[in-house]
């Protein structure tokens, strides 16, 4: 009789448990950040828990009015704006959320940027633009 047999599917399982484990982790917790090539990442957080992500081509001298504009109309919510006699942008909501009782503060990189900026701050391939409503 054979004593090696049950030796060896032992680790035959070990073998395979640590494949399996070792590929979930991989997938799991890899850097979304680290797969945008050529483009850019624009997260909307809307207050109440909701958040809509969107992932595009950066062109050249792309500002983040224009991705928030791209992100609007390939995403299919509402977007509402103007520019005042000064040039600046002045954001009214985005999807019915106004600015009035909670404001809208966009951060690209993580580092906040003015509202009134957003036709102006450019944007470059790899960039990560953030919306939130608070």
């Amino acid at each position: 009789m054979n004593t090696n047999y049950p030796f060896k599917n032992y680790w035959f399982w070990v073998v395979l448990i640590l494949v399996v484990g070792i590929s979930f982790f991989y997938v799991t917790f890899k850097l979304p950040a680290s797969n945008l090539g050529d483009s850019a990442r624009l997260t909307i957080k809307f207050g109440d828990g909701q958040t809509r992500a969107f992932e595009g081509a950066v062109e050249k001298d792309m500002t983040v009015l224009q991705a928030l504009n791209s992100a609007s109309r390939g995403g299919g919510f509402d977007l509402r704006y103007f520019l005042d006699k000064s040039g600046d942008v002045n954001l009214a909501s985005i999807d019915g959320a106004i600015n009035g009782p909670k404001n809208w503060h966009f951060y690209l990189n993580s580092e906040l940027i003015k509202v009134r900026e957003l036709d102006k701050v450019g944007i470059k391939k790899g960039d990560l633009i953030e919306a939130r409503y608070e």
